[in-house]
């Protein structure tokens, strides 16, 4: 028997939490979790929670589990299981039931450690791994899984693995044990293949034309502000050639920065958008977030521009470069 199934084995009412925006990768090790506590504990209520809300990327894989998330905890949750996050500053609503009532919970993920949350969690598993499904598939008993809940654990691999190429080799390993148990590689990359809506298209052209640009040293940064689809024009703008682009979200409650960089970027600098850029924003603005070394976000109370000026200010702290380094680019000419 697994830790975490003994665990469970002393809760009623489990259960699963997901990130903001949960991805195939939350989704799949979510699932999984369930299916496999469900299978041991006939009897006990174990669901998955969404606080805020399901990404339009993991729309397929949703459908094809037939996975009715819950928006909230309910009252008598007795067990909390984070998944695919560091702590649960990205999920407040949740952070302040589990509180309120000392409700234990267990982390899974494989971002950069929060040391107070892996600390005051009864069970934590943190681990250098391209996705938190192949962490959860380590963790649960195999016979337990049945066929979706496989197929979900290898859409979640491929995704958050982005198709095999960090780091190949455990999260091929991995794949190829879930296949050989009737699981589809075919069908993981079908269900990640989605059509941009004409919405996501014209977020992204919006994107590109309000862009501000900045070279450090041989590298080049991108900013812009969009409503909408931040992950998705932070990847276009790395797509054509910014080496790190950052997607500024405003309303009237708070300010989303989203990033991303590319893989060259990350390997000749080592700056990690996680622990360089968004903790210290957090640290600096009252903020919550994290991420991965090439893909993170968070949330702050400040303004655009003073957010713009002290990312550019770490950034370049990070590369070795004065301020003075920073070159802005006129992109409309």
């Amino acid at each position: 028997m697994s830790r975490l199934t003994e665990i469970a084995f002393n809760h009623e009412t489990i259960r699963v939490v997901c990130h903001p925006n949960a991805d195939p990768d939350c989704l799949g090790s979510a699932f999984a979790i369930m299916t496999s506590l469900k299978g041991t504990f006939p009897g006990k209520d174990i669901a998955v929670v969404a606080p805020d809300g399901i990404g339009a990327v993991s729309s397929k894989l949703v459908s094809y589990l037939g996975l009715a998330a819950e928006e909230s905890l309910p009252e008598a949750t007795g067990l909390v299981i984070l998944v695919d996050m560091p702590s649960m500053d990205q999920i407040p609503s949740v952070k302040e039931a589990v509180k309120a009532k000392g409700i234990p919970y267990v982390l899974i993920d494989h971002h950069v450690r929060d040391k107070a949350a892996a600390t005051s969690a009864i069970y934590s598993v943190i681990r250098r791994k391209s996705s938190a499904c192949e962490i959860v598939y380590g963790l649960l008993d195999k016979s337990t899984l049945d066929v979706k809940a496989r197929q979900g654990l290898v859409t979640g691999i491929v995704y958050d693995s982005r198709r095999f190429l960090l780091p190949p080799d455990t999260s091929i390993r991995a794949v190829a044990g879930l296949m050989r148990k009737g699981a589809s590689l075919r069908l993981a990359v079908e269900m990640l293949t989605n059509e941009q809506d004409a919405s996501e298209k014209m977020a992204r052209l919006k994107g590109a034309s309000r862009v501000k640009l900045y070279k450090a040293g041989d590298w080049l940064i991108a900013f812009s502000r969009v409503g909408s689809y931040e992950a998705s024009v932070a990847r276009a703008l790395t797509d054509i050639g910014a080496d790190l682009a950052f997607i500024i979200h405003e309303d009237k409650a708070a300010l989303r920065l989203t990033s991303r960089s590319t893989d060259k970027f990350y390997k000749r600098t080592g700056l990690n958008l996680s622990s360089d850029v968004m903790k210290p924003l957090a640290d600096a603005f009252a903020g919550q977030g994290g991420g991965h070394p090439t893909a993170a976000s968070v949330n702050l109370s400040a303004t655009a521009d003073e957010v713009t000026s002290e990312t550019l200010s770490l950034v370049s702290s990070k590369l070795g470069l004065s301020e003075q380094d920073l070159k802005a680019i006129h992109t409309k000419k």
